[in-house]
């Protein structure tokens, strides 16, 4: 890059008109002068140092952004795998939870009480009563039958 085409550039950027491939190239040049003092034969005036500092200070600003988003990407990150974690956790306890369902045996006699539990009357077992809830006998078992 020749000197005329960097103060070119330079005014560009500092008006705020220039390309994204524009500020590529000119922060492109900034890098390889660090690294090769390849201006060291350019003679500048005040002016033209003034506004190598600026592009210092820009340059600076933008390292300085572009360091504290990436922190804000590898936050959300890590929320949405906590999300997704939390949310693993929770479908596995639920189904857990909903198929320790208790198992009868096929040949018992099984009653859904009003307050939702199960009673089981097995066969074995012979003259239960069967009470409402007052206490009351609504029914006796006889074997593998119940009688009302």
């Amino acid at each position: 890059m020749t000197k005329k085409e960097f103060d070119y550039l330079l005014l560009k950027f500092e008006n705020k008109q220039c390309s994204i491939e524009e500020e590529n190239l000119l922060f492109q040049f900034y890098n390889d002068f660090q690294k090769n003092n390849k201006m060291a034969s350019w003679k500048f005036s005040e002016i033209e140092e003034a506004r190598i500092r600026i592009l210092k200070r820009l340059n600076t600003t933008i390292e300085s952004h572009q360091i504290t988003s990436k922190n804000v990407i590898n936050w959300r990150k890590l929320a949405s795998v906590a999300a997704i974690f939390v949310g693993f956790v929770s479908i596995t306890i639920l189904f857990f939870a909903n198929s320790e369902v208790s198992q009868t045996p096929e040949n018992n006699i099984t009653l859904q009480l009003q307050d939702g539990t199960i009673k089981v009357l097995n066969e074995p077992t012979s003259n239960v009563k069967v009470l409402n809830t007052n206490g009351q006998v609504i029914g006796k078992q006889k074997g593998g039958s119940v009688d009302l």
